[in-house]
């Protein structure tokens, strides 16, 4: 099928020329620097708490099996006194298995060869940077929303736990004043570590008939700027937390309270002041959803193809095609590893 040039989107002379010079004179000397003042780039944070894995050439499908929870002393039937009689069986029922099908992601910057050629600045490194950060951005975006959009809990089903800032019972209720506070941390970390699963109904909350699986290693709360700003002026979390130490390696890291490491994300899922929130109900302040969550065990990342670039040139059009190739996909192993934090910016 013939395309138009509309369609073939390219970055021409123009495009990268910037904008026009004050007057200059041919006499008078003007200086370019070569090197690109860059530009502020998110932090990319989520995808260190999922499982990562990869579809190998050949495959669509991954199946990741998982223990839905052990069966426990009220699981298993154990004989407790002498007996000819047949010990009774246990059935194993407890395993399940999440399917995630890695979905292609492309990407592409098309430059002229005249923009090439009369430009002073390395347009192919800069179009390989952006294509690099770009699927890095999406990637990590899309890890956030996978934990956002973690299924809740409810009167029978382990779930995703959430906790609404101050006195809130939704978004809607969400008022100034309904910050990430620390007693909010010890809760959610409270939240993950017990066996008692606790849901919302009716804008009251309560313990579900379902136990769920106490996630006590590698815990890690996930906060946006403005949720750092709050605990920052908080003298508790100031007093008690640990900061540096080897958590550094990890992208993001800040701090370390209650055993917990608090890392800065800015795909933090956010909702302005009358827009729908995370709950789907309307705030009217500004606000987050924060994650807390038990790394590798709430969400599954998983690469059809890992990120490669390819410059191809178009003589046809005289240019160089940046391309970037991939394909990935993301689903949620334990929703019960997610706690969700809904809390008002200031």
């Amino acid at each position: 099928m013939e395309e138009s040039m509309k369609e073939l989107a390219y970055t021409e002379s123009t495009s990268a020329r910037g904008t026009a010079l004050s007057t200059s004179y041919q006499l008078q000397g003007v200086l370019f620097l070569k090197e690109i003042n860059d530009a502020a780039k998110k932090r990319l944070f989520f995808t260190q708490s999922a499982y990562v894995t990869s579809a190998p050439k050949g495959t669509k499908d991954v199946v990741i099996p998982y223990r839905t929870c052990y069966l426990g002393s009220s699981g298993v039937t154990a004989v407790t006194s002498e007996s000819d009689a047949v010990i009774t069986a246990t059935t194993l029922d407890n395993l399940a298995g999440v399917t995630i099908t890695p979905i292609m992601s492309l990407a592409r910057i098309a430059i002229t060869n005249y923009a090439l050629r009369i430009s002073t600045l390395e347009l192919l490194r800069a179009a390989q940077n952006e294509l690099v950060y770009s699927i890095g951005d999406r990637v990590d975006a899309a890890v956030a929303t996978q934990l956002g959009d973690a299924t809740a809990s409810t009167t029978s089903a382990r779930g995703a736990q959430r906790i609404y800032g101050g006195d809130a019972t939704s978004d809607l209720t969400l008022a100034t004043g309904d910050i990430l506070t620390t007693d909010i941390i010890a809760k959610a970390r409270k939240y993950l570590t017990s066996t008692k699963c606790m849901f919302w109904t009716g804008g009251v909350e309560a313990a579900s008939t379902q136990a769920k699986n106490p996630w006590t290693e590698g815990l890690m709360l996930f906060i946006a700027p403005e949720q750092e700003e709050c605990l920052m002026k908080d003298s508790q979390f100031v007093n008690a937390a640990e900061f540096g130490g080897r958590e550094v390696v990890l992208n993001g890291y800040i701090a370390r309270y209650l055993g917990v490491s608090v890392l800065v994300a800015p795909n933090t899922e956010a909702a302005l002041a009358n827009t729908v929130g995370p709950d789907a109900t309307t705030p009217t302040v500004d606000m987050h959803r924060c994650i807390m969550t038990s790394k590798g065990n709430g969400v599954a990342l998983v690469w059809g193809l890992q990120p490669t670039l390819e410059i191809v040139p178009n003589p046809a059009w005289s240019q160089q095609q940046i391309v970037l190739e991939s394909a990935y996909a993301c689903g949620t192993i334990h929703a019960d590893a997610v706690v969700h934090i809904d809390v008002s910016d200031q």
